[in-house]
């Protein structure tokens, strides 16, 4: 796979969701800093749901890996918002690591 995808960095754009594109780069090169990262690639992609967008992307990329950050919610919190975690899990043949935040 090489270098181009060891550091690319996938924002899904929903309908409900209100952030304009350069607010999200400037989050994710933020991010990325923080991290000691230089060198990446940061993707927004428009789909009608995050799980969708993140297997979409891999699909067109031909990921070797999906790396999912999630905070672990439990109980009622998991109920009420979902696990994009567990919908993309279940939802592609592709290897998937979720790490918590």
């Amino acid at each position: 796979m090489g270098e181009r995808g060891l550091h690319q960095f996938l924002y899904v754009l929903t309908p409900t969701d209100s952030r304009v594109p350069e607010g999200i780069r400037d989050w994710v090169n933020e991010f990325a800093t923080g991290k000691g990262i230089t060198e990446f690639t940061c993707t927004i992609r428009q789909a009608k749901n995050v799980p969708d967008g993140i297997i979409d992307f891999a699909d067109e990329v031909d990921a070797d890996l999906i790396v999912l950050f999630t905070h672990g919610y439990k109980g009622i919190r998991h109920f009420l918002s979902g696990s994009v975690a567990e919908d993309v899990l279940n939802h592609t043949t592709r290897p998937v690591l979720v790490m918590p935040v």
